[in-house]
């Protein structure tokens, strides 16, 4: 027998697996857009409990209208975000200058090699801005090691840092430890936000004349 499908207990369920993933899993946050593939039936929950008077023609026409605005809006805000986030004190990952980064590693020597980022994220940028050089983070190199013919050389170190925290994290500290290379971090680097603001992203690097082997 077919049954009907249940909003109530859909939605229970969810709130359930996400106070346990939350108390007992110890999840340290959740992504907005983790949850938006779950709540695309929540339009479809309202309208369960509208009558049917209350779909009439013109109150249809002001929420397509109203959707529509919110999707303008939404078109808006996201670039704006990036360019008034500096400003607002509110700076995020979109705002590092990657080529002022570059150009002041290239001030201390570094040209061409081998490059270990902290993150995905810094490796990927940092591989746009030294197109010849092997980047990898600690991830990926454990995965896959270092890519086919990656060039030979230095191997720079790079990480993001804060005035409080400026010593490499335990993933880059880890590898230089089992393959007894010398980290010496070098004072850090300050760059500028994108679009310029006083705030500024720090990172840390180090260099060193031979790069650890995949685990």
């Amino acid at each position: 027998m077919r049954q009907n499908f249940s909003f109530s207990f859909y939605f229970s369920t969810l709130l359930a697996t996400l106070i346990f993933s939350a108390w007992v899993l110890s999840f340290p946050h959740f992504k907005d857009r983790w949850l938006q593939p779950l709540l695309f039936l929540v339009p479809l929950w309202a309208f369960s409990h509208t009558g049917d008077g209350c779909l009439a023609a013109a109150r249809m026409r002001r929420f397509l209208r109203l959707s529509a605005t919110i999707a303008w809006l939404i078109l808006l805000l996201m670039p704006l975000r990036i360019l008034l986030g500096p400003a607002l004190a509110d700076p995020n990952r979109m705002n590092v200058p990657y080529p002022a980064l570059a150009a002041q590693l290239e001030t201390q020597g570094f040209q061409n090699g081998r490059i270990l980022a902290a993150d995905a994220l810094t490796a990927g940028n940092l591989k746009l801005q030294f197109p010849g050089s092997a980047v990898v983070d600690p991830v990926t190199l454990a995965r896959l090691g270092w890519p086919d013919g990656a060039p030979a050389g230095p191997c720079l170190w790079v990480w993001r840092a804060t005035a409080e925290r400026s010593a490499p994290p335990a993933s880059l500290t880890r590898l230089a430890t089992t393959d007894d290379l010398p980290l010496n971090p070098q004072p850090l680097y300050w760059v500028p936000t994108w679009p310029a603001s006083d705030a500024a992203f720090a990172f840390g690097y180090a260099l060193t004349q031979d790069c650890p082997d995949a685990d």
